[in-house]
């Protein structure tokens, strides 16, 4: 996961795992789990993972 600013710059490089990522567009408040995000869309769609509680609190 990377971090661009306005002129396209790369401010920073965040592993996804274990990080919950806040935003906010158009005042509205987006939240992403990281763990949800670990594997690659095509690695998703080829394998079956076990499931696991997607929040953890």
């Amino acid at each position: 996961f990377a971090c661009v600013q306005y002129r396209g710059y790369v401010c920073a490089v965040v592993p996804k795992a274990n990080n919950v990522f806040t935003f906010v567009v158009s005042s509205q408040v987006v939240t992403l789990y990281g763990n949800n995000f670990t594997y690659r869309s095509s690695d998703r769609s080829a394998r079956k993972f076990k499931s696991k509680p997607s929040v953890e609190l």
